[in-house]
């Protein structure tokens, strides 16, 4: 895993924008708040045309559902991603569904991720992007600490939320592509089989 830098030295941060990407986010929730407990992480991920993988943002708390519900609705409205997966393993289907109804992401394509295969198996192509030099994360980031311990140290880590929502980012990359934007059909009028007199 590469910080997002330029040249040989990587003393200079490279530029990669928004445009050239394909952007989504996933949204790994957590089942309780108590200390010892998992994280609510949403990671939001692009892709280049030659399938280089940027983490670009991740949000991560411990949060009541309410507090974590408009955390996750402001971090896809800030990361302005058309394309969010949402783990729907027991509680996290209703989730998913209060997600799709909010007006405020009307324009959001929502994808429900049923975790059938082990965390180790889903981490392959990650690891493998990594292992290839394919996977940068931005330079300098808040969040690139616990990003690098959890990479580090998975799977055998207490804690591997980060690496579960970069995962399946990417794995949504992957399988979906953003939508295109949403255009209300025309509605044809019917033609009156009567003819008016002149």
């Amino acid at each position: 895993m590469h910080e997002i830098r330029d040249g040989p030295e990587a003393t200079r941060p490279l530029t990669v924008s928004r445009k050239n990407l394909r952007m989504g986010s996933f949204c790994d929730l957590a089942t309780s708040t108590k200390t010892r407990a998992d994280y609510t992480v949403v990671a939001t991920v692009g892709m280049d045309k030659a399938l280089n993988v940027y983490i670009l943002d991740i949000l991560r708390g411990r949060w009541e559902w309410p507090d974590a519900y408009e955390n996750i609705v402001d971090e896809i409205r800030r990361q302005r991603v058309k394309l969010v997966g949402v783990e729907t393993n027991g509680f996290q289907l209703s989730s998913l569904q209060e997600l799709v109804r909010d007006a405020r992401l009307k324009n959001v394509a929502f994808h429900p991720v049923a975790m059938a295969i082990d965390k180790t198996s889903r981490a392959l192509l990650v690891s493998a992007k990594g292992s290839n030099g394919m996977l940068y994360y931005a330079a300098g980031a808040s969040w690139s600490e616990y990003l690098i311990t959890e990479f580090t140290n998975f799977p055998s880590f207490r804690h591997d939320d980060v690496v579960d929502a970069v995962c399946g980012a990417v794995e949504l990359l992957n399988r979906y592509s953003p939508p295109a934007s949403i255009v209300r059909p025309g509605v044809a009028r019917k033609r009156s089989k009567f003819r008016r007199s002149a």
